[in-house]
């Protein structure tokens, strides 16, 4: 297996039976003993850790040399910063067991967007959303469902998710998203998201890592100051579907979140860009959007893996906008 999808093979030590634990404590405790209890173990886990923590900190460097960044930062980032994005990620976690036991709610949301939303989903209009591992994309996942009941299908590595979505499932007995593994989209499972999107349901795609499939087609843009790869197939995909596409992000802001649901392509759009026009272009105001997000507040993009690194043997797909 290629060393470029190394985000893959990192092992989440302990991971299964701490969030079982993590459940069961904030069941019986609640949040604020469960968050003391955080502590201690996420920084016990920080000091012992490897890649994962080098990769942190290249990453909120990055952010520090940006002007736009520097304000999140007294000084070039170190241990205390990444024990912070480390902690971040931790109670991001704790917060989706507390939409799925119902103690997030609707109320705890504040989503501009929501009455456009609404409007399309009334009129069983499928949408595609492409999002990023940038804040907590699982809790409007969990809440949209209790508002409008639209079906959701996610893209996204099925391997590091059957075991979090098991212990969701356990959580709360309404979970039920529909997953498709990433690195096996094909023709016939295009035709099954078409079908969904034909019957007015939402596919949610995130674009923000290369995987086993997408390693050798990605395309390559200027992220945080240094090119990086972004998976080529996020972005093909709303080609393929021919539906309104979102960027949608849900970031925390103090002790609620804020959905940023911003509209990329409209129907009438695909007729009128050929196909490797529109990945270009797609492709520029994604990026470019989540290193805004990035630049905003560094802490919740949890990509705890070398970002930039090199490619061995992988080819960049060129396109071109003169191309039929």
């Amino acid at each position: 297996m290629s060393k470029d999808v190394e985000w893959k093979n990192q092992k989440e030590r302990g991971t299964h039976w701490a969030f079982s634990l993590t459940v069961l404590t904030y069941k019986i405790l609640g949040r604020t003993i469960c968050s003391l209890i955080i502590y201690p173990v996420v920084t016990y886990f920080y000091i012992t850790g490897g890649s994962a923590k080098k990769a942190s900190l290249k990453y909120l460097n990055k952010v520090y040399q940006q002007p736009q960044g520097k304000k999140h930062f007294t000084k070039e980032p170190g241990f205390k910063a990444g024990l912070k994005h480390s902690l971040t990620f931790a109670f991001s976690i704790l917060d989706k067991f507390g939409v799925w036991l119902k103690r997030i709610t609707y109320d705890n949301i504040h989503f501009p967007g929501r009455d456009e939303l609404v409007q399309k989903m009334n009129n069983k209009e499928g949408l595609v959303f492409l999002s990023a591992h940038y804040g907590n994309i699982e809790i409007m996942r969990a809440v949209s469902q209790t508002i409008s009941k639209v079906p959701v299908n996610v893209i996204m590595d099925r391997k590091n998710a059957e075991s979090f979505n098991k212990i969701l499932k356990s959580t709360n007995n309404d979970f039920d998203i529909s997953i498709f593994a990433s690195d096996e989209i094909d023709i016939g499972t295009a035709g099954k998201l078409k079908e969904k999107i034909s019957n007015g349901e939402i596919v949610a795609v995130m674009a923000d890592r290369l995987t086993d499939n997408s390693n050798d087609r990605f395309v390559s843009r200027k992220f945080l100051g240094e090119e990086a790869r972004f998976p080529q197939g996020p972005f093909i995909i709303p080609w393929l579907l021919k539906a309104p596409t979102y960027m949608f992000i849900c970031s925390k802001k103090g002790k609620n979140y804020q959905v940023n649901f911003e509209k990329f392509y409209d129907v009438d759009d695909f007729r009128q860009m050929k196909r490797n026009v529109f990945v270009e272009n797609i492709c520029d105001r994604y990026v470019k959007n989540l290193e805004q997000h990035c630049l905003n507040d560094p802490w919740q993009w949890y990509n705890f893996f070398d970002f930039w690194k090199k490619p061995e043997n992988a080819q960049v797909e060129k396109t071109n906008k003169n191309e039929s």
